[in-house]
């Protein structure tokens, strides 16, 4: 007898625990979404300097710019989200 209430309480606490991560997966579910609705909405700072190339690939886009100091950096652009997704500063040696 004892050990069935030990398993009921155990199977009650990882049944909580199972809905939290439903609800916690819901909830980013939902913001990924609302990111994905409108990522043509938003404003991305770009450097200074002048285009130099561009190339797309899927939901991305890099951008090659020349900076006024003369190296070069690529962006990264998130087509799905609108978002940078990074930068890389290429240097020559």
């Amino acid at each position: 007898m004892q050990a069935l209430k030990v398993l009921v309480i155990v199977m009650g606490i990882m049944i909580v625990a199972a809905i939290g991560v439903i609800v916690v997966t819901i909830i980013n579910r939902s913001k990924d979404l609302a990111e994905r609705r409108a990522p043509y909405e938003r404003s991305i700072e770009v450097p200074a300097g002048d285009l130099v190339g561009m190339a797309a690939g899927p939901n991305q886009v890099t951008l090659r710019y020349r900076l006024p100091d003369g190296s070069e950096r690529l962006v990264v652009i998130d087509t799905e989200r609108g978002r940078v997704r990074g930068t890389l500063d290429l240097v020559h040696p």
